[in-house]
């Protein structure tokens, strides 16, 4: 006699499907009968506290209240419009039920923002100065979308194809009253509580600082395939996250750390989480007037694909795709007879520009919002969402 536990399948999410089996013998057996009762039962509480019997099984909870922004740096319409014609279709975001366009100034009146102030501004819905970070120019700290959500117990995170303390996971994590300042911003974002951040360290900042980040709490891995059930405090570093076509030497790619951040945040969590995403060398690459950015929205759409997918399993995500700013003055030449868009596409400057960015979104609860909107709106959305519809 008996009770046979069977491992008899891995769901999509990657925990096991368990079943019990009772035997002829069992069945005569008023007491193994409640054996069984009692086992299931086990089975079943531990499950709700996202415990489990067996080293590496995740529970899932799929009513969980989540949010998730994406943003493209420097992506404005044009950037869009090339992708589309490369891609010979349409991008994943722009099947999203509500669209509109976002104001991108910051306080600086004659320059147009950088991503500081504007993931300040979507970060705690307060505009402030070009290089700062989550702060005011009279050094009043304001309250960071992810500070907020961990109020309400949910897991945040940062994926990033930039440094990790860059503008803009620094505009959501730090303070500071210049962006330059990488070792102030990585001690800053360890006092956050933020449970995951993806990104860079080219310079290695993080390895420079990795007692304090250490005594934080955190974990240091190279490799996000070292995260165990019990990490609940992570840096995740490597040399440069870049699209497939823009791969260079030390190079790794984005997609499957935006996958492991997901099942990161999501498993054994009953309370929700809030997600970071930026694809951030459509930036850098707009700066240097460099087509290949095109590839980095390319990259950034296959993301958001994944998020999509994702996002069917947990139906109260709230999903927002943006840009900070854009960057280059991105023009097609349409009087150059070029038959690739690559070879029709010209640069106004090398640096950002005040033109208005798109912004789209899925809204589990269908609000409607307006067409035009400022970056700072952004911040409001998110908390609106998780104060007023979260249960």
């Amino acid at each position: 006699m008996g009770i046979n536990v069977l491992i008899n399948d891995v769901n999509d999410h990657g925990f096991l499907i368990i079943k019990l089996n009772e035997n002829r013998y069992m069945k005569r057996g008023h007491i193994m009968r409640k054996l069984i009762g009692f086992f299931i039962t086990t089975l079943l509480i531990l499950s709700l506290f996202g415990c489990s019997l067996f080293d590496g099984e995740d529970t899932f909870y799929y009513d969980t209240w989540n949010v998730i922004i994406i943003i493209g740096d420097g992506m404005g319409d044009v950037h869009e419009q090339v992708a589309r014609e490369v891609l010979d279709g349409p991008l994943e975001w722009d099947s999203f039920p509500i669209k509109g366009k976002v104001i991108t100034n910051s306080t600086n009146i004659y320059s147009a923002t950088d991503s500081a102030a504007a993931a300040t501004a979507m970060s705690t819905g307060h505009k402030t100065r070009n290089n700062y970070v989550g702060m005011s120019i009279e050094g009043e700290r304001y309250e960071h979308i992810m500070m907020f959500a961990k109020t309400l117990q949910m897991r945040t995170g940062i994926v990033t194809t930039d440094e990790i303390y860059e503008a803009t996971p620094a505009g959501f994590s730090a303070y500071s009253e210049s962006r330059s300042t990488s070792d102030e911003i990585v001690l800053s974002q360890i006092t956050s509580g933020i449970n995951l951040f993806v990104g860079g360290d080219s310079s290695n900042i993080i390895g420079s600082n990795r007692k304090a980040i250490e005594r934080a709490g955190y974990k240091i891995v190279s490799d996000l395939n070292q995260i165990r059930n019990r990490d609940q405090f992570v840096y995740s570093v490597y040399q440069s996250i870049d699209a497939p076509e823009n791969q260079k030497a030390g190079s790794t790619t984005f997609l499957p750390k935006v996958q492991s951040a997901l099942h990161f945040l999501s498993r054994n969590n009953s309370k929700g989480f809030m997600l970071l995403i930026e694809g951030e060398k459509s930036d850098s690459l707009s700066h240097a007037g460099s087509s290949n950015f095109v590839y980095e929205v390319l990259d950034l759409n296959n993301v958001v694909k994944e998020v999509i997918k994702w996002a069917k399993d947990f139906p109260n995500t709230l999903i927002i795709v943006t840009a900070d700013h854009e960057t280059g003055g991105l023009v097609i030449n349409n009087d150059n007879n070029e038959a690739n868009i690559l070879d029709r596409l010209t640069w106004s400057t090398t640096g950002h520009t005040s033109d208005f960015v798109n912004y789209y979104m899925i809204d589990p609860i269908n609000r409607t919002h307006p067409s035009e909107i400022d970056n700072t709106d952004i911040y409001h959305i998110m908390k609106n969402y998780l104060t007023n519809q979260r249960p």
